[in-house]
């Protein structure tokens, strides 16, 4: 018994660390001020434009993830980006999980749009939020790399009467590793 609970556990360790592997810093939990002089703003990330990175009960709400959430402020320009290169294997599924989320008492009705952008293809995700609170949705987007390192851009999506778009909880797996630790019936 103690062996199995000894391997199970190892197991596990060994599933987290593939899991975490891929993707620096997705919960944007990293210290601020960056530790190097002239480094970037969000650890791990490239940012371009007007991209903020929020304590979110600064803002009145709670993260999915830790405490930070990465703000796409409403009317920010198409150039307002946050992008990351991670390794990957080329002809190997994968999987992106992220929040995305707005608040409907910023007016517009809630709605927040982003385009995310992975191996050359591009998608919009979009959240519509009646409420005054901030509401957070996942999504998952699959993809197949093409080439040793794959680069995610998060953009602004401007539109008119769009509100602010929160990320939070970035998450880059394997659709194969996710698939070998999925429980088993019995």
């Amino acid at each position: 018994m103690r062996r199995t609970l000894l391997l199970a556990s190892l197991f596990l360790l060994l599933v987290s660390q593939v899991f975490a592997a891929a993707l620096v810093n997705g919960s944007f939990e990293a210290v601020w001020p960056p530790a190097t002089p002239g480094a970037d703003p969000i650890p791990g990330w490239l940012v371009s434009g007007s991209v903020g990175w929020d304590l979110a009960e600064n803002d009145g709400f709670a993260a999915p993830q830790g405490e930070h959430v990465i703000c796409f402020p409403a009317g920010s320009d198409r150039g307002t980006c946050l992008r990351q290169t991670f390794a990957t294997t080329p002809g190997e599924s994968y999987d992106v999980l992220f929040w995305l989320g707005s608040s409907g008492g910023e007016g517009g009705h809630g709605r927040a749009a982003l385009r995310v952008a992975l191996t050359g293809s591009v998608r919009t995700v979009a959240i519509d939020n009646p409420y005054a609170e901030t509401l957070w949705q996942a999504h998952v987007i699959s993809f197949v790399a093409v080439d040793s390192v794959t680069t995610l851009a998060f953009s602004a999506l401007p539109r008119r009467g769009a509100v602010a778009g929160y990320l939070d909880g970035v998450v880059v797996r394997s659709a194969a590793t996710a698939i070998a630790v999925s429980p088993q019936k019995r």
